[in-house]
């Protein structure tokens, strides 16, 4: 099964919790996993947001590194 590339929204329902997933996957062009960025929001019997970044086992992720979300005019 081919990964979508670019935004897209995924959403389910476990037990009495409504979990929809927005999200951007990219991968290089042997489709490998380079960078999972997800939304994740939980509603019902649990309210919760999540923030998840996604990349390789072994990827350095250097400290202090920054998130950007559009222009920061919002």
């Amino acid at each position: 099964q081919q990964i979508p590339q670019g935004w897209f929204k995924a959403c389910t329902k476990q037990e009495d919790v409504d979990i929809c997933n927005v999200q951007n996957i990219t991968t290089a062009g042997n489709g490998q996993l380079v960078t999972g960025v997800s939304l994740i929001e939980l509603k019902g019997k649990v309210n919760r947001k999540v923030f998840q970044v996604t990349v390789p086992t072994g990827r350095l992720v250097p400290p202090g590194i920054g998130l950007q979300i559009d222009t920061g005019k919002a």
